[in-house]
């Protein structure tokens, strides 16, 4: 009878233990399968792809970026990045001084760390600043739906904006890393010296010149022709400055940030 006793809780003993490993296996993960074989589930996609201006459906949002030299030195010893933040959701966004981090991919395809507001790399000028600049220059707390607000980051003049091909945003809000491919990406084979070269002007005696070798020109009429005098349409242009509508004004000697449109 002992013996008995003895077989029968050796018995439930190994039905408990065969139990518990199927309920464990049971527990696992799900995998899929794959030409017949076992594929672990991939992880979700963290780091979401786009460009800039366009709108990136699954999210809501849209990011355009801008860079004007124009703006250098208005932190002196720093280029001004301006950013626009679209949101086309039904919620706000809650953007973080601290937490969010942005970046600027140069055109070597180097990154470089964009600070998002004046304090972190020059807090003794912030208080300096006229109260305006720094209500623009601000960085903003929350973009309400259907609404675009402004972004201003900060990179050292030592970085070479020049076709800067990518924007990355390290989120908080969304807890996702946004890359923003530029349009300068598409333009890097541009040749910009004869993009911008004017075409050349011909003067009085080049066009008798011209005239006298095709045999067209009446020698009467070659003798009234004479070199106009120097007017302001023959000068060098001037450059380009913007007033403080945001128009051209070429009068201006430097141009500052309240010339350019703000979303704020």
């Amino acid at each position: 009878m002992r013996n008995m006793t003895q077989a029968l809780v050796l018995v439930c003993a190994c039905l408990l233990v065969t139990w518990d490993v199927g309920a464990a296996v049971s527990k696992r993960p799900e995998k899929a399968s794959q030409n017949g074989i076992s594929q672990p589930k991939t992880k979700a996609e963290a780091v979401i792809r786009s460009e800039a201006g366009l709108n990136i459906q699954e999210w809501g949002i849209a990011i355009d970026a801008i860079f004007d030299p124009r703006l250098d030195d208005l932190i002196p010893g720093y280029h001004v990045v301006n950013l626009v933040l679209t949101n086309r959701r039904g919620e706000p966004i809650e953007l973080n001084t601290k937490q969010d981090k942005w970046y600027i991919v140069d055109s070597l395809g180097k990154k470089h760390t964009a600070y998002n507001h004046v304090k972190q790399f020059k807090d003794a000028l912030w208080p300096k600043l006229p109260q305006k600049m720094r209500d623009m220059l601000e960085y903003p707390h929350i973009v309400n739906a259907g609404k675009s607000t402004n972004i201003d980051v900060f990179l050292p003049k030592s970085v070479d904006l020049f076709h800067f091909r990518e924007v990355i945003w390290k989120s908080a809000h969304f807890n996702k890393e946004f890359n923003i491919l530029t349009n300068y990406e598409k333009e890097l084979s541009i040749d910009q010296k004869k993009e911008f070269d004017l075409p050349k002007k011909i003067t009085a005696e080049e066009e008798l010149l011209m005239e006298e070798n095709r045999g067209q020109l009446n020698p009467e009429a070659a003798s009234q022709v004479s070199t106009p005098p120097n007017t302001p349409e023959n000068s060098q242009p001037q450059a380009l400055e913007l007033n403080e509508q945001g128009t051209s004004n070429t009068s201006t000697p430097q141009a500052s940030v309240e010339g350019f449109i703000r979303v704020k």
